[in-house]
């Protein structure tokens, strides 16, 4: 009997997404998506073999990979440019898309500010950009509405993840550049992959043909 693994799923919106695209490259998750407290799920399947799978904190699935608890997991490309880990990125799963991207209010250009505050979620990101760019910003960590912080003085711009733009719009911001775009990744723990080459080979491969199959053409790891 194969070796139980585990997976490291982010809780929250993508959860749907990630099963919906694994259970279409014959890796059934079941009913993990449903209401309840449980964090570790028991999954078997015919293809693949038996697998634990743990419903973390988006952020924080990167760092069950790396360390080895999870053989391979999905992270948001965000998160792992935030984070850098350790781990290997063989695919990008097409889904969960969105941009990291400045935002202001109208008026205020944060490029003309000699050091300005930038408010963020992700001041890795937010630091080198602005360095990159020959500015050396302030930056302000914050978790929750950091639209908030240009609209009562906080910071001069923010650095957050945009859908749709919407939640700016709302708030009096205006979108400016986009750093980077964002969909989420599997990730591979490298000693994992050592260990049970074949057996995540295949799972990467399956999630390949699925990707093919919804784009109707050729998709590559």
């Amino acid at each position: 009997m194969r070796e139980v693994l585990r997976i490291g799923l982010p809780k929250g919106r993508v959860l749907a997404e990630t099963c919906s695209l694994f259970g279409e490259a014959g890796l059934d998750l079941g009913d993990i998506e449903k209401p309840t407290r449980r964090l570790i799920h028991e999954v078997e399947t015919l293809q693949f073999g038996r697998f634990e799978v743990l419903i973390l904190r988006a952020k924080d699935v990167p760092a069950y990979v790396e360390h080895g608890v999870c053989a391979f997991g999905v992270a948001g490309y965000d998160t792992l440019v935030e984070q850098r880990p350790n781990v290997l990125q063989p695919l990008d799963l097409a889904f969960g898309r969105c941009r990291v991207a400045i935002a202001h209010r109208v008026g205020v250009d944060p490029w003309r500010i000699e050091k300005p505050r930038i408010a963020t979620k992700f001041p890795r990101i937010a630091g080198d950009y602005f360095l990159s760019r020959g500015t050396p910003a302030q930056i302000v960590e914050l978790s929750g509405a950091i639209e908030i912080a240009p609209l009562v003085g906080l910071a001069d711009a923010i650095v957050d993840i945009v859908e749709t733009g919407e939640t700016l719009r709302k708030n009096g911001l205006t979108e400016g550049e986009t750093i980077f775009e964002v969909s989420a990744r599997l990730i591979f723990n490298r000693a994992s992959l050592r260990l049970h080459m074949d057996r995540l080979r295949g799972i990467q491969e399956a999630l390949v043909g699925a990707l093919a199959a919804r784009s109707g053409g050729q998709t590559s790891s």
